[in-house]
């Protein structure tokens, strides 16, 4: 075997950030550096590992069939290193699943705070990406299951249904909108708002439950993430429509929420899991978790 510790390192960073640049940034290495890294494992194994585009980096057939490989030889590797330094006993079990962040922050926090109480030993790994790089997590394998919504339309994984999320309004609480119990489409139309790009699965779920144009929002500031409309919100930029997960605590200090009267908006959270794909005992233990703070919600 002629690749190394790095090298299966370099891999795997590479398949979790679908790029090179990226990537080369996390290792604090050169791309060119990186490249070679990766060449040594292709020359090796006689296939390429990514396939590579302007716009993306996605593992080839043979990548995909090397990646639990290289997974299983790092953590090997992990445990082994550990053992040499003494620390095998503090940490020797491993956990990964997925999770879109307003769900992260305000969802699954608490419920991994007696999961680690339970569970000491275990290291977890939380892919905390959009809605549709979770769902990739999944459907790869790369996460035993993942918190995340539903558009109905994904394909390889299963979806147990949780809870519904509402979209309500967020605004400054200096903002005229915060004096109102409830606001109105009408009310929305009346000042500048702050969109999620048309990228983002919760746009799209907001784009088609106001498919007509007496609902349709147009906005002033348009950004990809969540948290920066949660940020322009509070500096009273403007206003926003977003699921009632998305706002965090610190968020609450500063801006305040109201909820929509007229169309109503949800989306449907629940666990994804790939169909078949059996779960390790402590992704069964979190999942049971997960289901129970799900039941003792209002």
């Amino acid at each position: 075997m002629n690749w190394s510790f790095a090298d299966l390192e370099g891999f795997l960073t590479v398949a979790e950030t679908k790029s090179f640049r990226a990537s080369a940034e996390r290792l604090n290495l050169t791309a060119s550096a990186l490249s070679k890294r990766i060449q040594k494992i292709e020359k090796e194994l006689g296939n390429e590992l990514f396939q590579r585009t302007t716009r993306q980096v996605r593992l080839t057939s043979a990548g995909q069939e090397f990646l639990p490989i290289a997974r299983k030889l790092l953590a090997e590797l992990d445990s082994y290193l550990m053992q040499a330094h003494g620390t095998a006993s503090r940490y020797d079990r491993r956990l990964a699943i997925g999770c879109i962040p307003s769900m992260a922050a305000t969802f699954l926090a608490p419920i991994l705070v007696p999961f680690h109480r339970a569970n000491p030993t275990t290291r977890l790994r939380v892919f905390d990406g959009s809605y549709g790089e979770v769902v990739e997590r999944v459907r790869s394998g790369d996460a035993e299951f993942a918190i995340n919504f539903t558009l109905g339309t994904e394909s390889e994984v299963d979806f147990l249904p949780l809870f519904k999320d509402p979209f309500v309004i967020g605004c400054a609480k200096s903002h005229p909108l915060a004096k109102k119990r409830s606001v109105t489409w009408a009310d929305i139309t009346r000042y500048p708002c702050v969109t999620i790009s048309r990228h983002s699965g919760n746009r799209l779920l907001l784009d088609v439950a106001a498919s007509d144009s007496a609902h349709r929002i147009t906005g002033f500031y348009e950004v990809d993430n969540l948290s920066s409309a949660l940020e322009f919100v509070e500096a009273g930029l403007g206003i926003s429509v977003l699921p009632r997960y998305s706002f965090t605590r610190s968020y609450l200090k500063g801006v305040a929420i109201r909820p929509i009267a007229g169309l109503k908006v949800h989306r449907q959270i629940g666990i994804m899991q790939r169909p078949g794909a059996p779960l390790s005992r402590h992704a069964e233990q979190l999942k049971a978790m997960v289901l129970k703070a799900a039941a003792k919600l209002p």
